[in-house]
């Protein structure tokens, strides 16, 4: 049973309807109204961008189209890729789960396979073995595994790593799997939420270069994601569904034509609000009208605009703010060294990841760590930070110094058994008003402040986890993937914390738009080493997209070698003798001239 009390205006139902269109949609969920009267419209062809603040509504409008609780097509095949989303730990290599994840596909070579393996085939089984061959044909199927090999290789899967077992890999990891599986499979209908949450910069911008391939107008296909990433929606979305005061708005362009139109609207709704309450107020001084008269003149009004009294434009605009006072350390000095690593090199068991680096970390540094998952960027922060020594070389640290960390799983590493407030006071707070003061500050709403740390989201934990690290006035910030679990409005709240902070940042992050809004300095790991990178952000990007492919063009080169290879050793395989008809591993050109011998003559019993 569904967890969702939802109505909307019925309309006839067309199977083949590749649309998802419900008029005077209301939504509520246990006693909370998140949708009122408002339109849902997808159309296929568009790739929409659905966006709001965290618990306004968006993931449950995407459950609610995957459990086809809306009015669409039952052609329509719909696919959604939830947060916390992975496969299960098992045998089977990552290539193979993302093969398996198009289960007709699957199906089909199955029974292709058992087919073109077995060595006596009945009479029957000669027509079904060369429709699969066509069918697949048509697929392209024979490019299925080059194509999901690429998926993966896109998401941060090296060629070795594509064939080891699921059970290998780590939640992480093991979410990227899912998400490969859902771009392989392609449906018609795909919904994506906060898919750059367990990506690296390398691995976001690739996705982004890749979606816009395969959903499109010429496609008829659709795609809906709901992410923190403004300038991930904005290379990918070409519509914006807004939620706001329970409403869903329609926008036509990317992120920033969005803006630019909701900043208009809001001006319009203000100054119309405005001259409305000056209008009540005439009304109640000069004219004299109690507050039932008023109240029916509007409801007049009202009906004439076909809108009633409870709609927004007769509400003062509530707006949503964040703020992340991030305290600034006293007294320190303005360029100071905080941290130096000197020819250190360091390596876990088995695996080497840094030789002879050489940093330094200051005072006044603005630097973001790059490079795909698995090159060392939280193990160098841990350097920095002394949770780890150096195999060789030194990490010096400046005398008394002050940092604060963040670890992008420190959200998962609170005492979840007690408050916000009791956390805040262990770490050496002197009242619960002061606690429940700064946690205020940093965004986190009264009524969770008592709330054991269990019950809430991992927003509202991050909100935690940065009022815990502000206390410190920490001289330096190490950040390793702040965003994720922030919506939109707190990424900019802390990108303007970052900014006026005066202390020195490190970051790991692949948010753009927090790179580009602090001007932050691009370092790339990778190579066992960390260099300053030459350029802006588009330069990293351009270099990523043609660093791939041109390690594409080299894996298709090696696949199309492997392949000529097996052809060539099947070729030799063949063997086919009059009577009786037995087929081994036959080529659709051979089966094709088979067929034609078997219509000539009467078929023999196999």
């Amino acid at each position: 049973m569904s967890a969702y009390n939802l109505t909307y205006e019925e309309k006839e139902n067309n199977p083949r309807d590749p649309n998802i269109i419900a008029n005077h949609f209301h939504c509520s969920v246990a006693g909370k109204e998140l949708f009122k009267d408002t339109q849902v419209k997808f159309v296929c062809g568009y790739r929409y961008g659905l966006i709001g603040p965290n618990g306004y509504g968006k993931t449950s409008l995407l459950r609610i189209i995957e459990g086809r609780q809306l009015p669409f097509g039952n052609l329509l095949s719909v696919q959604l890729v939830q947060q916390e989303q992975d496969v299960e730990e098992m045998d089977i290599t990552a290539i193979e789960v993302v093969l398996r994840s198009d289960k007709k596909r699957s199906q089909m070579m199955k029974e292709h396979d058992y087919l073109q393996n077995k060595d006596n085939l009945e009479p029957g089984e000669y027509e079904t073995l060369l429709s699969l061959q066509e069918e697949l044909a048509s697929m392209s199927a024979e490019k299925d595994e080059g194509r999901a090999r690429s998926i993966l290789y896109g998401l941060g899967f090296s060629t070795a790593a594509q064939d080891m077992p699921t059970k290998s890999f780590s939640g992480g990891w093991r979410k990227r799997i899912a998400l490969a599986s859902a771009v392989f499979m392609e449906p018609d209908f795909l919904m994506l939420d906060e898919p750059t949450n367990h990506l690296d910069l390398n691995a976001v911008t690739w996705l982004q270069s890749y979606l816009p391939k395969f959903y499109n107008e010429k496609k008829s296909k659709t795609l809906v994601v709901v992410s923190h990433d403004v300038q991930f929606i904005e290379f990918i979305c070409d519509r914006i569904v807004h939620i706001e005061d329970r409403k869903l708005s329609f926008y036509s362009g990317g992120y920033f034509d969005f803006v630019h139109a909701l900043d208009a609207k809001r001006v319009e709704h203000d100054s119309k609000y405005k001259k409305l309450t000056k209008e009540i107020h005439l009304m109640k001084t000069k004219q004299h009208m109690s507050k039932k008269q008023v109240n029916t003149v509007l409801e007049s009004r009202a009906r004439k605009e076909g809108i009633s009294l409870s709609d927004p434009v007769f509400e003062k605009r509530s707006e949503y703010l964040v703020n992340f006072p991030i305290e600034s350390p006293i007294a320190l000095r303005e360029s100071e060294c905080l941290i130096r690593l000197q020819g250190v090199d360091f390596s876990f068991p088995g695996k080497s990841l840094f030789k002879d680096v050489n940093i330094s970390i200051w005072s006044d540094t603005r630097m973001t760590l790059v490079g795909p998952n698995g090159t060392g960027k939280s193990t160098l922060l841990n350097l920095m930070e002394g949770k780890l020594e150096p195999d060789e070389g030194t990490a010096e640290r400046s005398r008394n110094i002050r940092i604060g960390r963040y670890n992008q799983h420190f959200v998962d590493c609170l005492p979840m058994e007690i408050t916000p407030v009791d956390y805040l006071l262990s770490l050496g707070l002197n009242s619960a008003q002061e606690a429940r003061r700064r946690l205020g500050s940093f965004g986190l709403e009264s009524k969770a402040h008592l709330h054991k740390m269990f019950t809430l989201s991992g927003g509202q934990k991050s909100r935690i986890a940065l009022a815990a690290i502000s206390m410190n006035k920490p001289h330096l910030l190490l950040l390793d993937e702040p965003t994720n679990h922030l919506d939109m409005e707190s990424i900019g709240a802390l990108a303007k914390a970052i900014n006026e902070y005066k202390g020195g940042v490190v970051v790991v992050t692949h948010d753009a738009r927090l790179i580009l809004e602090t001007d932050l300095a691009i370092w790339l790991v990778g190579e066992s080493n960390v260099k300053k990178f030459k350029g802006d952000l588009d330069d990293y990007r351009e270099y990523v997209i043609e660093t791939l492919r041109a390690e594409e063009n080299v894996r298709e080169a090696e696949r199309a070698a492997k392949k000529l290879a097996r052809s060539s050793i099947k070729t030799e395989e063949v063997s086919i003798t009059p009577e009786p008809v037995v087929v081994n591993k036959l080529s659709k050109t051979s089966l094709t001239s088979l067929f034609k011998k078997v219509d000539n003559k009467k078929k023999p019993t196999v």
